[in-house]
């Protein structure tokens, strides 16, 4: 009988175990565009790829992946081990664990974050050869919301965006899903004058699936087709209270919506042709715009 109990205790802690990881269980997976001038698309995802015990702690290896319009394909980029614990992620370099996450944290807060070392996809601050440890990255969060996925309530961090220090913003955090930036980090450490900074997609790990709404989780290298992008004007950008769009008869638009850069949306509607910015705050927007065939046109405006 002890070897029964025994064997079934194990098996139920194992158990406990795995379902304690709500941020990156086995096979989840993210979806990014990265940063690019032309909006072009920079497709980028994130996938758990496997698993791994680091000092007796359950860890998961993320895998990053950039597509590439050359090969048609997801290149591999570079691989994280993180460890989530009393719902905080950390990150495994240089033998220690770093904070990375806190959803526990209260508005009013200030987290002690890091970012990795040189990791390509997973490093939003600059790297120089003398650096051997994850920069510190605090993030202060200014109101804790919520916002239903799949019948369950999460939070929701909202952090500053501008009129700070670099390297201290990661935009809005989802809980167990993390940055709505243009990563999985956050966002990486320059002024984006002109294209698109980029931003969260979409997250699926099984039990939760999330679309943020910006791209179709789905979407590749039919989104900002250079084709479009050439075709269309938009003006003037950046804009004050309204934006104009010279769409050549040859294109049909069936509808429009602009979002924020965290992918929530603002305005909608089907008259394309001139369109009313005057209650939008400053910042950085994107315009989206469905094609009657199918296709559907992105462009990033700054409203000043």
């Amino acid at each position: 009988m002890k070897p029964s109990l025994t064997f079934a205790t194990l098996f139920l802690l194992l158990n406990i175990t795995y379902s304690q990881k709500t941020y990156a269980p086995l096979h989840a997976e993210w979806k990014y565009e990265g940063f690019d001038v032309y909006c072009e698309g920079n497709h980028i995802k994130y996938t758990v790829t496997s698993e791994q015990f680091i000092d007796d702690k359950d860890c998961s290896w993320i895998t990053g992946y950039q597509w590439s319009d050359e090969e048609m394909g997801w290149l591999t980029q570079d691989s994280l081990l993180v460890w989530e614990n009393d719902h905080k992620v950390y990150f495994y370099e240089d033998t220690s664990f770093y904070l990375m996450y806190d959803f526990e944290a209260e508005a009013g807060d200030t987290v002690m974050s890091y970012d990795p070392v040189d990791r390509r996809l997973f490093s939003i601050t600059g790297y120089m050869e003398d650096e051997m440890l994850p920069h510190l990255i605090p993030y202060y969060v200014i109101t804790v919301e919520e916002i239903e996925i799949n019948g369950v309530m999460y939070k929701t961090f909202v952090t500053p965006e501008e009129g700070i220090e670099s390297c201290t913003t990661k935009s809005i955090i989802i809980e167990d899903i993390g940055s709505t930036g243009m990563g999985l980090t956050g966002e990486t450490c320059f002024l984006v004058t002109m294209g698109c900074p980029g931003q969260f997609v979409c997250y699926n790990n099984g039990t939760v699936s999330y679309e943020s709404g910006f791209l179709s989780c789905d979407s590749l290298t039919n989104v900002g087709d250079i084709p479009l992008k050439d075709e269309v004007k938009i003006y003037p950008n950046p804009a004050s209270d309204l934006l104009h769009l010279d769409v050549p008869s040859s294109i049909s638009i069936i509808g429009y919506v602009i979002l924020d850069a965290g992918g929530r949306l603002l305005l909608t509607g089907e008259d394309i042709s001139t369109i009313d910015i005057s209650t939008l705050p400053k910042g950085v927007f994107y315009l989206k715009a469905n094609l009657a065939n199918g296709e559907v046109f992105l462009k990033s405006f700054l409203k000043q």
